[in-house]
């Protein structure tokens, strides 16, 4: 089991869902067809000009330095995801989840 269903979150790996060379435009359409709050490591979606906030369900991006290993994103993951006054503001917008500070831009 991982973080998010360990916390009681639905969760799907986009790497279950198509190939791993697939396309961010195609991977955010998905999560919006399907409803689904995008978590991500891909610095890519915090530009809003390209992923506006709003236009999906939410975008929320874990940016850490590259010397931070997978325990320390899933800690960062963790804190941010038994905060009830964030996951209250997740839909629609996006956040930016960074060591010792959180982002959120509201659509």
């Amino acid at each position: 089991m991982g973080i998010l269903e360990g916390l009681g979150h639905q969760a799907c790996e986009v790497s279950q869902q198509m190939p791993g060379s697939t396309r961010d435009e195609i991977v955010i359409e998905y999560a919006k067809k399907h409803g689904l709050i995008l978590l991500t490591c891909d610095f890519d979606f915090a530009d809003i000009r390209n992923y506006p906030v709003g236009s999906s369900p939410g975008i929320v991006v874990v940016h850490v330095p590259d010397s931070c290993g997978a325990k320390a994103i899933g800690q960062l993951v963790r804190s941010a995801l038994v905060n009830q006054e964030l996951l209250d503001q997740l839909p629609k917008s996006l956040v930016i989840l960074e060591p010792g500070r959180v982002r959120v831009k509201k659509a």
